[in-house]
């Protein structure tokens, strides 16, 4: 079961964290959280980084193609802002169109989500800026879907979950502002090193419990990531590679049906990082059971690739 978010304001960044870094470090980082991004790694991987001059690193630290502005963005408001809803205006229930999938900004053009949530010839309407989806709050921003790209490897007759990452491509660009930002998308040797050292937390509109009904408000939750011997044991289905456990071995908490989709971000120093995507799992919130999640370090080059990012 999610725990509530309440939404907070924006906090001014310091620029006095900017002298903490060896004058390589601005070099390799662009994204909107520069300043803080740069404290964070600093602060909780400062071993990585006498090695990491530019001429080590494959690719640019932070991908996120927006600019340098210094904004930093409280954990519970990260979620608002970079989360979207995932419409399928085709299917109707009780008068109302059906929502099951979530997913995340990668920048004004393309949102990654789940290859498990969409079918062949889904009409998609992607519903950004939403927090109480029972609200109009003149925060949303409404895009159609115009192209579906699932990665190569992805074949659901085999295994619907195996590789379970697509790309969305909009209509037309969304306009970024305070409610509507774009993810942090790390390298792959950092995403990897943030999965396993950072704090990760799940966020959506999904069933407060198992078969139950889903969320009117954006619900929010840590979830311990759990080792990959521990995670094997749990369960008879394969976890391939590319996947990865996070939960409570005690259950009662635990992302659930209606949050596929949507963002695993692991949180540094205030800002977050997308590392994994909420994929399947047994119900939800068993005990001895847990959620799992895409790897998102395996698929970095790819969504550079395909969404342009530089």
């Amino acid at each position: 079961m999610f725990d509530r978010s309440e939404l907070r304001t924006q906090m001014p960044c310091s620029e006095q964290m900017l002298s903490y870094f060896p004058p390589w470090f601005s070099e390799v980082v662009s994204c909107k959280n520069l300043s803080l991004a740069k404290q964070a790694a600093h602060s909780l991987y400062s071993q990585y980084l006498d090695s990491c001059d530019p001429e080590h690193l494959e690719d640019n630290f932070l991908s996120t193609p927006v600019n340098n502005t210094c904004i930093c963005f409280l954990l519970d408001q990260i979620y608002y802002a970079v989360r979207v809803l995932l419409l399928f205006p085709q299917v109707i229930l009780n008068g109302k169109i059906k929502a099951f999938c979530g997913g995340s900004i990668i920048n004004e053009k393309w949102v990654v989500t789940a290859a498990h949530c969409i079918e062949p010839g889904d009409k998609i309407e992607v519903v950004a800026g939403e927090h109480d989806i029972e609200k109009k709050e003149d925060t949303e921003q409404r895009r159609n879907v115009i192209q579906v790209i699932t990665y190569h490897s992805y074949n659901a007759t085999i295994n619907k979950y195996n590789h379970d990452i697509a790309l969305l491509e909009l209509d037309k660009p969304l306009v970024l502002n305070d409610y509507v930002t774009p993810i942090c998308i790390a390298n792959r040797e950092y995403t990897n090193i943030f999965l396993r050292f950072g704090s990760g937390f799940v966020s959506g509109w999904g069933r407060l419990f198992n078969r139950g009904r889903p969320a009117s408000i954006l619900q929010y939750l840590r979830v311990p990531l759990v080792d990959r011997a521990t995670c094997l044991r749990s369960t008879k289905f394969t976890i391939h590679n590319n996947m990865f456990c996070a939960g409570f071995h005690d259950g009662g908490r635990d992302s659930c049906q209606g949050d596929s989709g949507g963002p695993h971000v692991t949180e540094v120093e205030g800002t977050s990082f997308l590392t994994g995507i909420i994929s399947w799992g047994e119900e939800c919130a068993m005990k001895g059971k847990y959620g799992i999640y895409t790897k998102v370090s395996r698929y970095v080059n790819w969504i550079k690739e395909k969404t342009k990012l530089t």
